[in-house]
């Protein structure tokens, strides 16, 4: 979030997990079936066709209820970076599990895909297979900080060395 709102300030970005688009991500549940994020966007489907909601809670319902909803829509993605992708310049490596129950997989894939279809090649990207939210296996939890450590002195190593020179100059 930090580095598409200001990319400048930052030398590099490195997210796990992270969400690109909070529409898209409101569609998904977690693996308690409730949904991730609740701006009535988008229905969660019942067990069956008969108990199918259609439009809002009733509490909810209201001339204006569908206006509230595509400003809910427009804040979401004001506030996600994929609302800001044009400013997504730093070096980013991005890591996920790809059987995350709580933020899809997908995030990543279009965080990727929106900074590629601008031309730019400077994200770098870390799945892992079978891995759930935050990573659980002992092995994968070491393989993502070696990458991060990697990814990050390779890109902090000069500016570093520029913020020594100016302090003994």
């Amino acid at each position: 979030q930090a580095c598409a709102r200001d990319s400048g300030l930052f030398k590099a970005c490195v997210a796990l997990a992270g969400i690109f688009n909070w529409n898209s991500a409101s569609r998904y549940s977690t693996d308690t079936g409730r949904s991730v994020m609740d701006a009535d966007s988008e229905p969660i489907f019942p067990s069956s066709f008969r108990s199918l909601h259609l439009g809002p809670e009733p509490a909810w319902a209201g001339p204006d209820w569908l206006h509230r909803v595509q400003e809910l829509q427009a804040l979401m993605l004001k506030s996600s970076p994929a609302g800001h992708v044009e400013n997504l310049t730093s070096p980013m490596l991005l890591i996920h599990g790809d059987a995350d129950e709580e933020v899809d997989f997908q995030e990543t894939l279009g965080a990727i895909r929106a900074v590629r279809a601008l031309g730019r090649n400077n994200v770098k990207s870390l799945a892992f297979p079978d891995e759930s939210h935050g990573l659980s296996t002992y092995r994968h939890q070491l393989q993502e900080l070696q990458a991060t450590g990697d990814f990050l002195f390779s890109h902090l190593r000069e500016a570093a060395a520029d913020v020594v020179s100016e302090i003994w100059i």
